[in-house]
């Protein structure tokens, strides 16, 4: 396997930093979208995992986080939906043709191939805990703390320090518009929305390839299972299924929002739903990597 660590520029020439690890015989392509302030580098492991099954896996940090910071950047500022409409439909664009194309996406990173123009060219989806954000789909003893997250808190911060600290919310810290509009989102019934509120789903129709949504039975702060629903039905001229994944199915104590690509996860969790990406890509599945 080979790494590879360059940049692309984006449609609008703003650098993004990228990951490609290539097999020597590579079945398909991965891109591996992150959840929002997570680095590219948290996906490293699971990466090579998938690389060993033949997979091309490219990793990348949005706009705006880890090492896509461009200060001298002369355009707009990033916004959490150039994540898609501009950098996913970037890496879309630069993925060869003649390899099958797979997107795994994490939290946020499952929202934004709807976003992408060249949503189309996806074969197969894989969200893991990717959600609709909207406050009020989470379990009513957590709406208190959100609501005041999304309607106080983190707007502020956000003015305040001209970007979200790490320290709100872990993770890396956030471009202030960014942040602003997450929050706007998660405020609005529709989540992604246009700013009077209306649903904003450009191209989430699209999509038409197989659609696997992974709900984490223990993740009640990020994404329980009412908010992966609800995102699934943004995605509607797919072939959506719900998987419940339980960490105790797999020993494990717990899994959360973050778990699913800890370096200590069970290599036979990560195969199984490479082999049902695999499978969704018209692909033999790979034998299971020691």
């Amino acid at each position: 396997m080979q790494t590879e660590h360059y940049r692309l520029f984006a449609r609008d020439g703003y650098p993004l930093a990228v990951t490609g690890f290539r097999p020597e015989q590579p079945r398909y392509l991965l891109l591996v979208n992150a959840a929002t302030g997570v680095p590219q580098r948290y996906y490293k492991h699971f990466a090579e995992h998938a690389a060993k099954r033949g997979a091309w896996v490219f990793t990348h940090d949005y706009r705006g986080m880890g090492a896509s910071q461009a200060p001298d950047w002369q355009g707009a500022r990033p916004r959490m939906s150039d994540w898609g409409r501009l950098d996913l439909a970037s890496l879309i664009d630069q993925m060869p043709e003649d390899l099958p194309l797979g997107v795994l996406g994490h939290s946020v990173g499952g929202q934004l191939p709807g976003l992408a123009d060249n949503a189309g060219r996806i074969q197969a989806l894989l969200g893991v805990a990717a959600q609709s954000g909207y406050w009020r789909l989470w379990p009513g003893a957590r709406q208190p703390r959100l609501a005041f997250n999304w309607y106080v808190l983190f707007p502020l911060l956000a003015r305040l320090f001209g970007q979200l600290p790490s320290w709100a919310m872990g993770g890396e810290p956030l471009p202030r518009e960014v942040a602003l509009e997450w929050a706007r989102w998660c405020r609005t019934p529709a989540f992604i929305s246009t700013p009077e509120g209306a649903p904003w789903r450009p191209h989430f129709a699209d999509v038409r390839a197989p659609a696997r949504f992974l709900a984490i039975s223990d993740d009640h702060d990020f994404g329980p299972q009412r908010a992966v629903e609800a995102l699934m039905t943004f995605y509607d001229g797919a072939q959506r299924e719900l998987m419940v994944i339980d960490p105790l199915d797999w020993g494990l104590r717990g899994l959360g929002h973050f778990g699913f690509f800890r370096r200590d996860t069970p290599a036979a969790l990560w195969d199984q739903q490479l082999a049902w990406l695999e499978s969704a890509l018209g692909l033999q599945p790979a034998r299971a990597v020691a």
